[in-house]
This record gives structure tokens, C-alpha cells and sequence, in this order.
């Protein structure tokens, strides 16, 4: 259950945080650019390859299922409500499932791209070792093995567009609440069928497994936001005060 819960959160935090960051990012370029259309191209080049791997996941899910593709589009444009939309892949209408598993997409190609990063490049494993064990000496062996990392503010960049476009927009959402739901239902009924064996004791723990997996990766996206955050705020207040 805290697995399950330690996920709700993170991925609250990370869409919380990410849009507060994504908002700083904007206002910044505006601010110094003084050109909206601009300041839209130069911010969606920033995020470009998370945006790649994004609308890539999609379509390589839907060439898996089965589902069409027509037009794939990596410009960025204003839509409906305000929002800034990066890129989009157009698919054939598609059952609820397809459509839902298409939609989740980036965020497991996200996953296992933020783990790749932080654990083969960053060594932010032995950071986490640290804090969970309370040891200040292995916390600072990850501190120094995380700070000679070669080209550690480029691998950190990556995280960071990755981890900031990977969680699906509203129109993949669509199909995510039927879908849960069912999926919600037939996982509880397998469960039930199977209580006290060690069919469901295994069930259980590959559910909590993946929930850790994911709650790990989201937690690592929280912190570098946290770690932006506070200097984008300090930049954006700069600028808005320098120009009026």
C-alpha cells in the first residue's frame, strides 16, 4: 500500500512541479526575448528531445498494435484553452484498450530512460543508498561519483526534457478511465480467485514491484525540478524587474 501511495504522490508532485518549472521557463524567454512566437520556438527546442522520445513512443506503440499512423508533427502550437501542445502523432480510431496503452507509452519509455540515465551515467543509485540508509558516507560517495560524472550537466539535461514530457497530455488521457477501471476490476478478481495461494502472494508483489520501479523514477524527475525551480524563480524575478 505505501508503494502504491509513494507513486500517487510523486506523480502529483512531478505534474505539479513540472508545470510551475515549465511556466518559469516560458515567462524567462518572453521576458528576455520580448517575441511570444520566438520565445514558443526557442522553449519547445529546449524540450525537443524529450518530445522525440514522446510522440516516438506513441507511434511505435500504435505500429505494435496494430493502430494506423498518418501525420506526426514534432511543431509546437497553441491549442485549445491556452495550452502549448509540443508535438502530436494522428492515428486511426482505435478501441479504448489500444488507445489507452498507446497513450501510456511515453511514460514507460520515460521510465526506463530516466533509470538508464541516473543509474548507468549519474550513479544516483549510491545517492539513494545513502538516504535510505541514513549513511552520510555513502550519501557522499554519491554526492562525488554523481559530480565527476563526465558530461553530467548534459545527461542532467536529458533527465530533466525526458522526465518533463514524458506524462501523457489530456487527449491521451482519454481512454486512461475505462481502461483503469477494467484493468482495476480484472486485477482484484484474479486476486481473489487466487487468495492465499502463492499465485496472488506473487501478484501482489510484482504490482508493488512496478510501483516502486515507477515511484523511484518519478521521485528522481521531483528532485531535479525541485533543484530548478528555485533558480528559474530567481531568474524570472530578475528579469521582470530589470525590464518593468
Amino acid at each position: 500500500m505505501e508503494s502504491f501511495l509513494a507513486l500517487l504522490i510523486s506523480i502529483l508532485a512531478l505534474v505539479y512541479l513540472r508545470d510551475t518549472l515549465n511556466r518559469y521557463i516560458f515567462q524567462s524567454l518572453v521576458c528576455l526575448i520580448q517575441n511570444n512566437k520566438v520565445a514558443t520556438l526557442i522553449f519547445a527546442l529546449i524540450f525537443l528531445p524529450g518530445v522525440v522520445l514522446h510522440e516516438f513512443s506513441h507511434w511505435l506503440a500504435a505500429k505494435l498494435l496494430f493502430v494506423k499512423t498518418h501525420r506526426i508533427s514534432l511543431l509546437p502550437e497553441w491549442v485549445e484553452g491556452g495550452v502549448l501542445r509540443f508535438g502530436f502523432v494522428e492515428l486511426s480510431k482505435t478501441d479504448r484498450i489500444r488507445s489507452a496503452l498507446i497513450g501510456l507509452a511515453p511514460i514507460f519509455t520515460g521510465v526506463m530512460v530516466i533509470l538508464f540515465i541516473a543509474f548507468n551515467h549519474l550513479h544516483l543509485e549510491i545517492f539513494l543508498e545513502g538516504i535510505q540508509a541514513r549513511n552520510l558516507e555513502r550519501l557522499g560517495e554519491g554526492i562525488r561519483a554523481f559530480l565527476s560524472t563526465q558530461d553530467v550537466f548534459l545527461w542532467c539535461y536529458f533527465l530533466l526534457t525526458v522526465s518533463n514530457t514524458m506524462l501523457p497530455s489530456p487527449s491521451d488521457r482519454k481512454a486512461w478511465l475505462p481502461a483503469g477501471i477494467a484493468f482495476l476490476i480484472l486485477y482484484v478478481v484474479v486476486i481473489l480467485i487466487a487468495l492465499g495461494s502463492p499465485t496472488s502472494t506473487f501478484l501482489v508483489e510484482f504490482a508493488e514491484e512496478i510501483a516502486n520501479t515507477l515511484s523511484r523514477a518519478f521521485g528522481l524527475a521531483v528532485a531535479l525540478n525541485l533543484i530548478l525551480i528555485l533558480p528559474l524563480w530567481g531568474l524570472n524575478w530578475g528579469f521582470r524587474k530589470i525590464i518593468g
